[in-house]
């Protein structure tokens, strides 16, 4: 039977092909490196971008966040000076219907007066009282207007007329100084400029790029023509 020859130098082969695989895996990484860094330079671009993008976001956030936050308490205060100013305005025309009723009083009074002294009979009784009273002055040196008749006249004549409204009950007080319906169209016409000026004001931002834009522009277009 003949023997199939064995090859010669197996080690050298073995060391050979060792040394063959072990080049070609060094020389596969360093082609595998420079066949990616096109791709790893663009990879990183973006990734850079990426972490732009996501800090920019992150600002952007923030930035509306203390915007809004801002904008919150000018509407809380301005709710509140509209609120007040309102109350105000109520408190004084409720105060001017009753130095009008007090005047509405006086008037009164005073053409009531005015008819007594008109009369025949009542002229002759305060002429009489009257030369009365300045006899007195002239006794004493000293004009003090005591015995006067127009004066007593005019303070019961008063009285007389604020004596019920004295009595009055809180309804029966709020109904009759209450304000008139012209008074409340005034006072929601005031309201209602307020609230339009605060409105139309265009925002409060301090950045002249952020206001050179479009878009900034067009929103205070807008709110102008409300």
């Amino acid at each position: 039977m003949q023997k199939i020859p064995a090859p010669r130098l197996t080690w050298f082969y073995d060391a050979y092909c060792e040394h063959e695989m072990r080049q070609f895996w060094v020389n596969w990484s360093d082609t595998i490196d420079e066949a990616s860094r096109p791709f790893l330079a663009v990879f990183k671009e973006q990734m850079d971008f990426y972490l732009i993008h996501k800090e920019f976001v992150y600002i952007k956030k923030r930035s509306l966040s203390n915007y809004l936050e801002k904008e919150k308490k000018n509407l809380e205060k301005h709710f509140y000076e509209r609120t007040f100013t309102m109350l105000k305005t109520v408190e004084n025309l409720e105060n001017s219907n009753v130095k009008n009723k007090i005047k509405d009083i006086i008037e009164d009074s005073l053409k009531v007066i005015v008819q007594k002294v008109g009369s025949e009979e009542g002229r002759k009784s305060l002429h009489s009282s009257g030369f009365q009273s300045a006899l007195q002055g002239l006794r004493t040196s000293k004009m003090t207007y005591e015995n006067d008749p127009l004066l007593p006249l005019l303070k019961n004549e008063i009285q007389s007329r604020l004596t019920p409204l004295k009595t009055l009950s809180p309804d029966e007080e709020n109904k009759l100084f209450a304000l008139t319906k012209e008074q409340k169209l005034q006072v929601a016409d005031s309201d209602h400029r307020l609230k339009v000026d605060y409105l139309s004001k265009a925002p409060d931002v301090t950045s002249a790029s952020v206001k050179n834009t479009e878009t900034y522009k067009g929103i205070v277009s807008r709110m102008k023509k409300r």
